[in-house]
């Protein structure tokens, strides 16, 4: 006995024999052994050609046959690249390194492929591939206020100096670690200061320091914490000033 199987328009068959792939099928009507009468010999497995991304764990063996590699766009990519998908004009996912099926029809389809050793991904559609429901995996987004400057630095190597704006890097281009710097002004508050004047009277002081970091790299080489640093001295400055005068001093020149 035959059975029929009928493939639609937006469908392909993959026919299968003995468990083994045999070859592609397009739309139409097919008959084959019924599995009552033959259950191994013949299998199709219908798919669906609208949701583009074809998966299977024989698509290696697939690619095999001429006429399914020629239904495909194949995307192989090494473990340093990444592809942008592109389906009618809209991003359809972002894939990492590996091989990647997907089916020429209905829609069309481009690709973009990248090395993610270069760690800044540039592009002219950049908000719409942050907003992507797979952008988290594979990328990284730093948003820099304007008052604001980044230091990003990749294996402890100064990899670039980030400005106000929004900047996408692609995940896995390396250890990529950034710092954040303020760049308006600051108060420090040097409270509760008990200092000995020179002539021997305990006094205590706050004072009230305004800075502003210029550069932030000389900030950053300079010292871990560029507010702790100047905290000390601060404190070192005061004790200083105030230790080499008398009272009486002090009082008359409160500067």
């Amino acid at each position: 006995m035959m059975a029929k199987t009928r493939i639609k328009e937006n469908e392909r068959g993959l026919l299968f024999r003995y468990g083994d792939y045999a070859r592609l099928l397009g739309p139409g009507e097919y008959r084959l052994w019924s599995r009552l009468w033959s259950p191994e010999s013949a299998q199709v497995l219908v798919v669906d050609t609208l949701k583009t991304r074809f998966e299977h764990p024989r698509l290696d063996v697939m690619l095999g046959d001429d006429a399914f590699r020629e239904a495909m766009v194949v995307v192989d990519l090494k473990d340093h690249e990444r592809a942008l998908v592109w389906r009618e004009g809209r991003l359809f996912a972002i894939c990492g390194g590996g091989r990647h099926a997907f089916w020429r029809v209905p829609y069309a389809l481009e690709v973009e492929v990248f090395d993610a050793r270069h760690g800044r991904l540039e592009h002219d559609r950049l908000e719409a591939i942050v907003e992507h429901p797979g952008a988290a995996t594979w990328l990284s987004v730093i948003t820099v206020e304007p008052w604001q400057e980044v230091l990003l630095l990749r294996s402890g190597q100064l990899l670039d100096r980030l400005g106000a704006g929004r900047h996408v890097f692609w995940e896995g281009s390396g250890a990529l670690t950034s710092t954040r710097t303020d760049l308006r002004e600051q108060t420090l508050d040097v409270a509760g200061q008990e200092i000995m004047s020179a002539d021997k009277v305990t006094l205590r002081l706050n004072l009230v320091v305004i800075y502003q970091v210029r550069d932030a790299l000389i900030a950053l080489n300079q010292s871990g914490d560029c507010a702790k640093a100047l905290y000390r001295e601060a404190q070192l400055a005061l004790r200083a000033e105030v230790g080499s005068r008398s009272l009486d001093q002090l009082l008359s020149d409160k500067e």
